[in-house]
């Protein structure tokens, strides 16, 4: 899958801007299924480079953004892979200057879940944290 992803034109942010609805694709992730069973939906992008988290269904015809960011004030740990297909180092970057007292660690590590790909540096990151 991964050579698939790479395989694609980037996107160009304006090419974006709307409202998208997105579909789970089967991987054997232990969290295949999750948001559709909690009616997920998809994003919106906004024209100011603003995209909404989370979409969800809340009642037909009613989308309802869930943004974790804003609110976060607890001291936070950002674990970001150095290969991730899915999030860039770049978005890791953007969370880390978005949520204050944060501490950004880009593990050595690919894939977009590194509890599972490498879950000792996982662990490792964690102890130094806490």
């Amino acid at each position: 899958m991964a050579a698939w992803f790479r395989s694609l034109d980037p996107v160009q942010p304006k090419d974006m801007v709307g409202l998208w609805s997105g579909v789970g694709i089967p991987s054997d992730h232990p969290l295949d299924g999750v948001l559709e069973n909690l009616n997920w939906f998809g994003k919106r992008f906004h024209s100011d480079m603003r995209a909404d988290a989370l979409l969800f269904t809340w009642r037909p015809g009613r989308l309802v953004a869930l943004e974790p960011i804003p609110r976060v004030t607890a001291r936070t740990l950002i674990l970001q892979c150095r290969d991730d297909i899915i999030a860039s180092e770049e978005v890791g970057e953007f969370v880390h200057q978005q949520v204050p007292n944060s501490q950004l660690v880009v593990l050595n590590a690919s894939g977009h879940c590194p509890n599972l790909s490498a879950p000792d540096e996982v662990i490792s990151a964690i102890r130094r944290f806490v």
